[in-house]
């Protein structure tokens, strides 16, 4: 039997967790903001929570969140897998904020 260091769930299975290695945060307003510089080298996954409800998209330099995509209720916390997109851009539902963004690896 090998023994894991990992932490454990109510059915005592391991969980695998994973390191905050940078953070960041994005104006939430009435036009599309965009992550100012690329998620750092081996970041898979990002952790989202805005402090008013927005809507969010991934992608790179050039992506835009419009009414159609993700919405997140303001302090929501939210983890997504990034795949291959380097950024992620917000826009206010119908008040302004912030999105605290912590990359995870």
């Amino acid at each position: 039997m090998v023994q894991t260091l990992l932490p454990r769930d109510a059915h005592n299975q391991a969980v695998q967790t994973l390191a905050p290695i940078a953070a960041d945060t994005i104006a939430i307003g009435a036009t599309t903001a965009v992550k100012s510089a690329d998620f750092t080298a081996g970041v898979k996954i990002v952790e989202l929570r805005p402090t008013a409800a927005c809507f969010i998209a991934f992608g790179d330099g050039a992506a835009a969140a419009t009414a159609n995509d993700f919405f997140l209720h303001a302090g929501e916390r939210v983890t997504y897998h990034i795949r291959t997109n380097t950024r992620v851009a917000v826009l206010q539902e119908s008040s302004a904020g912030t999105l605290y963004l912590t990359e995870l690896a």
